[in-house]
């Protein structure tokens, strides 16, 4: 049942013929609520009854999360697909070593110019050219990055701090507070949100953990290294819920040496 018809049903008594031919309809359930139409969405042995007019805000239950917004007869409508919920998502990407260190000092523990450049392609591919990608990390990591190369080239970078002021960063660098303001920040903006392809989280530890904690979260790009460095920055313990997959084309398979280094790359999806 899209928008359309179930504006049609709330301008309706429940007796009326084309309610009562639309409460066939799966997997949204129309009932008889007190003689005005109501409807109930099932998904995976989980239900919910939700508005009773297109002016009054949904409330879906659905992988024990609780998503409100306000369907209307734009094509923006926040449900589609028979109740899924329409949301920004991102992916993390980070080189980790054997003793899950991801940085030492502000910097980076070894030197690997190809999965540099592995990091630089992936978060500059897109597959529209008329759009980039965002990167999204941590005070730390921005300033971590040397002058030359910030802000990262070809993608909006924002950067994520409650002590910086927009007079610390470039002109071009978004300041958010933290990671879900970044994200709401994104899909407010209409204009902004249209030109984005891909959110890539890129550190530091605090990002990383909110991140895979996050709803939001759809894939991990782990560049694992096999061996241990000093470090005093450290990647948080990888959720359970996370699997390795492989259904990306581009990543290189296989150990990689570089410097007497081996290397390889994975990539986990969320369940």
């Amino acid at each position: 049942m899209n928008s359309q018809n179930a504006k049609h049903l709330f301008d309706h008594k429940s007796d009326d013929p084309a309610v009562q031919a639309n409460m066939k309809h799966r997997p949204l359930d129309v009932l008889d609520v007190k003689s005005k139409p109501e409807i109930e969405e099932s998904c995976r042995d989980q239900k919910k009854i939700f508005l009773s007019n297109t002016n009054e805000t949904t409330e879906i239950d659905l992988d024990k999360s609780t998503i409100n917004d306000v369907v209307t007869d734009s094509p923006r409508q926040a449900i589609k697909n028979g109740g899924t919920i329409a949301g920004l998502k991102f992916n993390l990407i980070v080189a980790v070593s054997k003793n899950l260190g991801i940085g030492l000092k502000g910097g980076l523990p070894w030197k690997l110019k190809s999965e540099l450049k592995y990091f630089s392609q992936t978060t500059r591919r897109v597959l529209d050219s008329t759009k980039r990608n965002v990167v999204i990390m941590g005070r730390k990591t921005y300033f971590g990055i040397p002058l030359s190369n910030r802000p990262l080239r070809d993608r909006l970078n924002i950067v994520l701090s409650t002590t910086l002021t927009k007079h610390d960063l470039s002109d071009e660098v978004l300041l958010q507070p933290n990671l879900e303001r970044a994200m709401k920040f994104l899909e407010n903006d209409n204009e902004l949100k249209s030109s984005i392809e891909t959110i890539w989280i890129i550190g530091g530890a605090g990002v990383f953990r909110d991140a895979m904690a996050s709803e939001r979260c759809h894939r991990l790009y782990i560049t694992q290294i096999q061996s241990s460095f000093e470090c005093d920055v450290f990647l948080p313990a990888i959720p359970d819920n996370f699997q390795e997959v492989n259904t990306d084309p581009e990543i290189p398979q296989g150990i990689q040496v570089e410097n007497g280094i081996s290397f390889l790359y994975k990539v986990l999806e969320k369940r």
